[in-house]
């Protein structure tokens, strides 16, 4: 226990004497934030626990959801520290050790565009084994009135009922509670999402897949849809993909 405390000072020491400013709790490996989202008819706040390469991406993915607008937007925030607190350079407060999640979550949160016009917003959120029952989050797509590449306009936002995340491919089946022009007449949507890493490295792009023509209600369980479409390139934005296993 003599050598843990000891060990735990000299980490603190070091990070305090550093240039970069970030919480003990990052430099150990995870971060605890809350991400903020509405999509206008609700408003979901989920706690997450994660690595500080998926925050990097999560806030990649959140200012996409800004500069592509799609009908959802999110926020991340810090959220409140847990553990015993040591107060760091720059005045910022962390924890004297990391800590898990609990119970872990399953999630995936992309925005941005793709097909040149199409925006599209996702947050979806579930235990870790992707029970119905736990499953929370909306998925918005807008094809632009003003954008002249665009032939069809529209607008569609879904409510998620059923998540499931394998690795860095994520699917989801929605109820659509609200649909205009070319989507009109959508009753649910299926979605596919693969995370290929951050876009600030490089390629290769995160990919999406999509169908509004299945009637409704959409099935909550998992593997939730079997998508064998067309799967497109996201140009723009970022899709982030955590599976807690």
């Amino acid at each position: 226990m003599r050598r843990l405390v000891l060990a735990l000072i000299v980490v603190v020491t070091l990070i305090a004497s550093s240039s970069v400013s970030v919480p003990v709790i990052a430099q150990l490996g995870e971060v605890r934030v809350t991400l903020t989202c509405s999509d206008g008819i609700e408003i979901t706040d989920t706690t997450l626990v994660v690595s500080l390469e998926t925050l990097t991406q999560l806030t990649s993915t959140v200012e996409a959801m800004t500069l592509y607008p799609a009908g959802l937007v999110c926020r991340l925030k810090k959220a409140p520290l847990l553990s015993s607190s040591a107060s760091l350079a720059g005045g910022l407060i962390g924890p004297l050790a990391a800590f898990a999640e609990s119970p872990p979550k399953d999630f995936v949160v992309g925005g941005g565009r793709f097909m040149n016009c199409q925006t599209f917003a996702v947050s979806a959120h579930s235990d870790n084994v992707n029970s119905p029952g736990t499953v929370t989050g909306s998925f918005t797509e807008s094809v632009p009135q003003d954008d002249p590449l665009c032939a069809t306009k529209g607008h569609l936002k879904a409510k998620v009922v059923c998540l499931s995340v394998v690795g860095n491919v994520a699917r989801i089946n929605g109820n659509v509670v609200e649909s205009s022009g070319f989507f009109a007449s959508a009753q649910t949507i299926q979605a596919l999402f693969i995370d290929n890493g951050n876009p600030a490295t490089g390629p290769p792009a995160d990919l999406i897949s999509f169908n509004t023509n299945m009637p409704g209600p959409a099935p909550v369980n998992p593997p939730c849809n079997f998508l064998s479409g067309n799967i497109n390139p996201i140009s723009n934005g970022n899709v982030t993909v955590h599976d807690a296993q």
